[in-house]
């Protein structure tokens, strides 16, 4: 009789080990946008069809004409950021804001890229990061030596925005193009969360030049959901 409650016991501890184990799905992009071959308004939907929540189109706000989206010949070919050419010069998309509507400092509140993922009913989220590429360019003298500055603020089940992950940083020291820099924000502190708003927030550092611009792609949120 004892071997028998032990065994059964033990059967019962690997059966909640398993449900436990279940519970979580394996992390996965939750939002993903520009997949390197989608075409202007295409280029801003969530690519993710993970289970159990939904994410939105991406927004871009307070950039002159909205969301705008570049080619590869106007972009930084070579970097498609996802899809079946990534890494490639293939229809290689950027998103653009030129540097006349940044503000000299990122904020929450304006200028900036934002995606919300929220879980569905009675299910959460746990994050793990988040991930793109920043890059800028000065096609004449009066926006050579800036710094484009890119900080993460997230705000979580509807709160305040808070700064995530130090500030992402592309300077033009030149004519042309500027440093490329490949953000990888952890967000593995946010768990347990019906929803989830990110915004990249974008700053010029007072530049103003309508000869410059910061350039954002390949913007991807990966975590789990947990039912």
């Amino acid at each position: 009789m004892k071997n028998r409650s032990y065994w059964i016991g033990l059967i019962m501890l690997l059966a909640m080990s398993v449900t436990q184990g279940a519970s979580r799905t394996s992390p996965r992009f939750l939002a993903s946008y520009i997949d390197g071959m989608a075409a202007d308004d295409a280029a801003l939907r969530n690519l993710a069809t993970a289970s159990y929540c939904s994410a939105n189109g991406l927004e871009a706000v307070g950039f002159d004409g909205g969301a705008m989206v570049t080619r590869s010949e106007f972009g930084r070919s070579g970097l498609t950021p996802a899809g079946s050419t990534a890494r490639s010069s293939t229809g290689s998309e950027w998103l653009f804001a030129r540097s006349t509507s940044i503000d000299d400092t990122p904020e929450s509140t304006s200028d900036y890229f934002g995606l919300i993922v929220i879980a569905d009913t009675g299910k959460t989220l746990a994050l793990t990061n988040l991930t793109f590429d920043l890059t800028s360019v000065a096609n004449d003298d009066t926006a050579t030596g800036t710094t484009y500055t890119a900080q993460v603020f997230v705000a979580v089940d509807g709160g305040d925005f808070a700064p995530v992950g130090d500030p992402v940083r592309s300077t033009v020291g030149a004519r042309g193009w500027g440093a490329l820099t490949s953000a990888n924000i952890d967000l593995s502190s946010i768990t347990g969360a019906s929803s989830v708003e990110i915004r990249i927030a974008l700053g010029d550092g007072g530049c103003k030049s309508t000869s410059g611009a910061a350039f954002v792609q390949g913007i991807q949120a990966k975590g789990s959901v947990i039912p």
